[in-house]
This record gives structure tokens, sequence and C-alpha cells, in this order.
């Protein structure tokens, strides 16, 4: 079975997206999603969708929630890093530079002007 390792599952539109993506594959239909937050409430919300989709896939992944780095990467095949470093005020900046120069943007926090 796979380990595979969320760091900042919190950002669950972020941990949806690629666990759907994850389950669109046979392979990776018994492998163990690993998800690390500090925030636990966010941690809990990120299991629940996480489990909703697994049974929408039936698949046989299981879910294990930890708020340690260093215990949830312990054994693991595959470590997602999905932290937000700044916050809100990062993702603000991200738009508000760029409108200065008279660009426009989405989200693009690794590609693109906000990555820069």
């Amino acid at each position: 079975m796979q380990r595979i390792v969320f760091i900042g599952a919190g950002s669950v539109v972020f941990s949806k997206q690629l666990l759907v993506d994850i389950l669109s594959f046979e392979e990776f239909h018994d492998c163990c999603f690993v998800f690390e937050d500090i925030d636990p409430e966010r941690l809990k919300l990120t299991e629940k969708v996480a489990r909703m989709f697994i049974e929408q896939h039936r698949s046989k992944a299981t879910v294990e929630l930890y708020d340690n780095i260093q215990d949830a990467v312990n054994g693991a095949d595959f470590v997602i890093n999905l932290v937000q470093v700044g916050g809100f005020d990062s993702t603000r900046k991200d738009f508000e530079i760029p409108a200065r120069y008279g660009m426009k943007q989405t989200i693009a926090d690794s590609m693109g002007i906000g990555g820069m």
C-alpha cells in the first residue's frame, strides 16, 4: 500500500482536487492518504471531504491524520507540500502588485506573475 502524504492538508480546495486526480488512477485505489496540518478543524474538514470522494470512487483507500510533519512523512512514498506561506496578505499581493502595472491574473502562486 502506497502512502501519499499531504503537508498542509487544511488547504481543502487543493487537497480535494489532488485527491480526486490521484483516485482517477486505478493503481492508487488502495493507497493510504496521510493528511497533516497544524489546524485541527481544517484537517477534520479535509478528512470528511476525502472520505466522501474515496467512497464515491469505490476506492479501498484509507485516511490518516497528523498534526506533526515528522510522524506524517514516516514511511511516505510521496509527499505533497500544500502550505500557504504568508496567508491571505500574501495572496492579496499576488493580485495588487501586477495590477499596478496593468496586468490581471488569477491565483498563480507557483508560476506566472504571482510566483515571481
